[in-house]
């Protein structure tokens, strides 16, 4: 009965090879995608976070048109702004004003932290392995000096 299905039996190797390469085809055709894809939002994450860090070198920390900075650079890579979450230390460095900031000298850290997509897990899947775990997230952490005199 099969024989009658593939009765051509030098097609039938050429097809039993196709079904076992095509998960490697399909990798390395996706991978760069993937790969792409996770490089443009580190880079993104990290350019608004140099831009954030200098500017609250100059302001003594944080203040509101730090964070509206940090937004706008994230929105306009198209990433979604409300997804960032900003982390600065020391507490001094929070909510700065005229009165109320960081000193000349004394260093601050900036974090930026945005989750991650699992396009690259999307792609691996195929292979049945995962390269990244589940839940994820860009980690950026940027440290300066405060230059804000009294």
């Amino acid at each position: 009965m099969y024989k009658n299905i593939f009765k051509n039996e030098d097609g039938v190797y050429e097809i039993v090879v196709l079904i076992i390469l095509l998960p490697f085809i399909l990798f390395v055709l996706l991978l760069p995608m993937g790969t792409n894809n996770f490089y443009y939002n580190y880079n993104a994450i990290n350019n608004a976070a140099d831009t954030a860090i200098q500017m609250m070198e100059i302001k003594g920390g944080i203040d509101s048109e730090v964070i509206t900075a940090i937004q706008n650079s994230i929105q306009s890579a198209g990433l979604d702004p409300s997804k960032v979450s900003i982390i600065v230390t020391p507490l001094e460095a929070n909510n700065v004003s005229d009165t109320s900031f960081l000193e000349r000298g004394k260093i601050m850290t900036l974090v930026l932290r945005y989750p991650g997509n699992n396009l690259i897990n999307t792609i691996t899947g195929l292979l049945h392995f995962k390269a990244m775990p589940d839940i994820w997230e860009y980690n950026i952490v940027k440290s300066g000096m405060s230059q804000k005199y009294r």
